[in-house]
């Protein structure tokens, strides 16, 4: 399928959390100009944008920073707490809503035309689609039309509309033993999901062989983020 053919679909798709259309101020055009042109292109459809009921989310070039694409990859929002494992090669350019990032990497000079996707859990990187067109084709516009991965279908079961500010959250943790099963799934703040994931995932990383996890204590650092600290047995 063509660029335009795709570009067209998505005209064509009854978006959500659609925000106001671009400004035509130089920061926003040298932003789009860097970008793959599909991407851009998708932005001027529509600035940021989710479907499935907000399992999957694509961001623009907006005030709310939950949707905001410069809001998102700011070191300071949520990757610091990831440490290296967010390579800041990665723009991550949208979510589904468990976390797992959309990305793209930086070559030195442009972004390659190939979407990757982070685990939610490790932030393992993997290429999923060669070009930003695959994306919105198989992606967008597959999961707006008729989605079939059976666990976000049984979070809009449980959930509904997953609101765009927020993310569906495994309790506990995949890497602190827990299952994957809706039923132990909650909503919290985008920020805050990616936060404590990257908390969990540095105290389990760096955690002694087979040492047992006790629990984990909410804290707020100084400049008043939510963390997590993960207890572990003496």
């Amino acid at each position: 399928m063509s660029e335009g053919d795709v570009l067209r679909r998505l005209r064509e798709l009854e978006l959500a959390d659609v925000g106001g259309a671009l400004d035509d101020s130089d920061q926003t055009e040298r932003l789009l100009a860097g970008l793959p042109s599909v991407y851009a292109a998708a932005l001027r459809i529509a600035n940021g944008f989710t479907v499935h009921s907000g399992m999957n989310r694509v961001f623009g070039v907006r005030e709310d920073r939950h949707m905001d694409l410069r809001s998102w990859n700011e070191v300071e929002g949520w990757r610091f707490a990831w440490g290296e494992k967010a390579d800041p090669s990665f723009l991550m350019f949208g979510e589904t809503a468990f976390g797992d990032q959309y990305a793209l990497r930086w070559t030195g000079s442009s972004y390659e035309d190939v979407v990757y996707l982070l685990d939610v859990n490790l932030l393992s990187v993997r290429p999923v689609f060669n070009s930003f067109a695959h994306f919105l084709d198989q992606e967008i516009v597959q999961n707006a039309i008729s989605p079939s991965h059976p666990t976000a279908l049984a979070c809009v079961e449980r959930f509904g509309r997953v609101p765009c500010n927020e993310n569906v959250v495994l309790t506990p943790s995949l890497l602190l033993g827990g299952y994957e099963d809706v039923s132990n799934m909650v909503k919290i703040d985008s920020f805050a999901a990616m936060i404590y994931g990257g908390d969990i995932y540095t105290a389990v990383v760096s955690a002694p062989d087979e040492v047992a996890v006790v629990g984990v204590e909410p804290w707020v650092d100084d400049i008043g983020r939510p963390r997590l600290r993960v207890v572990f047995a003496d």
